[in-house]
């Protein structure tokens, strides 16, 4: 990887599909802060074998507080996707199987109130886990109208490597916020909230 003005140039080898513009997280080599990768095209003649990358910061931000917790959302992101892709779970949607793995036999009307996610993503997400077979909707025998929801004995065996896995991963960050972390924590979950209740969700 080659250096000059400012910017990686980074060559590409055996790159089949179109691209034009990507951005992605990685750590600066330097400073170990976040940054953001932003990967362009150099030469239209030869897109595929030559690509600009610009290094945005910490320092370039500005003092931006929303556009670092942005960054600092998409890297955390980044890393759980990654590393639960075992689990057949990603960022999105890991969440919905640790929490119907608490609450068997919650009802759908309850969940949307325990993730506090629009009606329409929550429906969509719960599909999605329930034909890979980690969530089992099943009636409510007494509630018609109602659904249930379960894991399925693979949800189950799952949900113990994604619960190990964040549990690790919540410690470590944490203990990067010492001494005050708790104290960290609960202004940051009131400011979403705060935040929350200015831009309500609409359903959809």
């Amino acid at each position: 990887m080659d250096f000059r003005d400012g910017c990686f140039i980074l060559p590409i080898k055996d790159y089949t599909k179109p691209l034009n513009c990507i951005t992605f997280p990685v750590c600066h080599v330097i400073s170990h802060l976040p940054v953001i990768i932003i990967v362009k095209q150099v030469d239209p003649l030869m897109p595929f074998k030559t690509l600009k990358v610009n290094v945005m910061t910490q320092t370039d931000s500005g003092g931006d507080f929303a556009q670092q917790i942005a960054l600092l959302n998409l890297v955390i992101t980044t890393q759980i996707t990654q590393n639960l892709a075992p689990y057949e779970v990603n960022a999105s949607n890991y969440f919905y199987v640790m929490k119907v793995g608490k609450n068997p036999g919650i009802s759908k009307s309850d969940f949307n109130n325990l993730v506090h996610l629009n009606h329409s993503t929550i429906t969509r997400a719960i599909n999605q886990l329930s034909k890979k077979g980690l969530i089992e909707q099943s009636i409510d025998p007494d509630d018609k109208r109602s659904t249930k929801l379960f894991l399925t004995d693979k949800g189950m065996r799952l949900n113990r490597g994604i619960e190990q896995y964040m549990q690790q991963l919540n410690r470590k960050l944490m203990d990067r916020l010492a001494p005050n972390s708790d104290e960290t924590l609960a202004k940051l979950v009131k400011l979403r909230q705060s935040i929350e209740s200015d831009h309500p969700e609409q359903e959809n």
